[in-house]
């Protein structure tokens, strides 16, 4: 991951770049240190919140985006969302993770994706909360790459794969939640179906030229 120290750095070079407004009292010098601090413990509340939503929803779905171009560097995002349980209309959307990688397979993306549940898992087992399954992700959203749409290969094909398997243990252990039964609370023999969309910039620009050439 993007390390604590590297965001504390940004911060802290932002707050001493930008003078104080005009008739304002001179705002004061903060350590690297304090400002570290802050960045963990604004992670870990940020990762307890994201505990009680998960815990709260069904209708999971994933975004993903990478990017390398301009720095050099290649980095991951994963953001997630969800729809609450109680059917209200509003939809929550928030950051997973963001990881600087050297290089980003179908298979290490998938794991990367089942090792951050697994770690909002052991929050949410921690407070007595439900556990969020990977197969409770139903949308995953990514780039129109073959790495990602691979029929056979590709990220949706390897996250589907590790979906099906905890479904099988899940199902064998009687686990599955109830809102993933039917109304005789019977589960099927197979996860709900995951929908996977293309990024609608990258849509874009394969089905408009105009689009490409700005």
């Amino acid at each position: 991951m993007v390390s604590a120290n590297q965001c504390g750095s940004v911060i802290k070079s932002i707050t001493q770049a930008y003078p104080p407004a005009h008739g304002s009292e001179k705002p004061q010098i903060v350590s690297r240190e304090s400002v570290n601090r802050a960045v963990v413990e604004g992670d870990v509340v940020h990762d307890m919140w994201l505990a009680d939503q998960m815990a709260s929803s069904s209708q999971i779905f994933l975004c993903i985006d990478e990017s390398s171009k301009v720095t050099g560097r290649s980095f991951v995002e994963i953001e997630i969302g969800g729809q609450y349980l109680d059917e209200r209309e509003t939809a929550w959307f928030s950051p997973l993770v963001v990881r600087e990688v050297v290089s980003h397979t179908a298979s290490k993306m998938a794991q990367m994706i089942a090792d951050e549940l697994q770690r909002i898992n052991a929050i949410q087992q921690s407070r007595n909360l439900h556990q969020t399954r990977i197969y409770e992700i139903v949308v995953i959203t990514f780039d129109l790459t073959s790495a990602n749409t691979g029929r056979l290969g590709g990220l949706g094909r390897k996250l589907d794969e590790k979906r099906t398997k905890m479904w099988e243990n899940d199902k064998a252990a009687n686990k599955i939640p109830s809102w993933l039964r039917d109304r005789n609370q019977q589960v099927a023999s197979v996860p709900p179906l995951m929908i996977e969309k293309g990024c609608e910039d990258h849509l874009a620009a394969l089905i408009s030229t105009e689009f490409a050439r700005r």
